[in-house]
Order: C-alpha cells, then sequence, then structure tokens
C-alpha cells in the first residue's frame, strides 16, 4: 500500500473527528463515538509519515487533504455555501501540492 493511502484516511478521519467534536461535547460518553475516527487517524498518519519518501510530502498532503475534506465535510453537513475564496484557498491547496511533488 503507498503511503499516500494512509495519509488520505488519517486527514478524511481527522477532518470527521474535528466534525464531530464540533457537535458533541468531550465526555466518556461520547468518546465511544469518537474512538473509531481517531484511532484510524493516528493508524492512517503513522503508516503515511513511516512510508513516505520525506516528511515533507507526507506533511504538506495531509495537510491538504485534511483542508479540503473538511470544507466537503462542512459543506455536506453543516449547510455551509461556497464562496470564491474557498474556491481559492482550495485551488492554492492543489496547486503548492503540485508544485512540491514536482
Amino acid at each position: 500500500m503507498p503511503w499516500w493511502v494512509g495519509t488520505i484516511m488519517g486527514s478524511i478521519c481527522l477532518a470527521i473527528l474535528n466534525s464531530l467534536t464540533r457537535n458533541y461535547d468531550v465526555s466518556l460518553w461520547n468518546w465511544r463515538i469518537v474512538i473509531v475516527p481517531l484511532l484510524l487517524c493516528q493508524w492512517g498518519y503513522w503508516y503515511g509519515f513511516y512510508n513516505a519518501p520525506n516528511f515533507i510530502k507526507c506533511w504538506y498532503t495531509g495537510s491538504a487533504l485534511n483542508a479540503i475534506s473538511a470544507v466537503c465535510l462542512s459543506l455536506l453537513f453543516f449547510d455551509k455555501s461556497i464562496s470564491i475564496y474557498t474556491a481559492l484557498g482550495v485551488t492554492l491547496i492543489i496547486t503548492g501540492q503540485w508544485v512540491l511533488l514536482k
């Protein structure tokens, strides 16, 4: 499995985790809901950083994918609208990732 697959999984799970903690208070009762994305996030990032060719590529890929997946989750679940600044930010993130990997 390539390193970026773990990074993608970790980034998506981190965005889900942030969305869940936005709605749920941190308590022992809600811990059962948060534990699965937390463990998958940790495992995905561990795998990505462990197998990546260098730290910067994995870190920037994870940051970019986390930001993009958080925007998608806010559009789906929190009824947020997309603005020109959001679209510009996503475009700059993707462009930066492409420049970094070249």
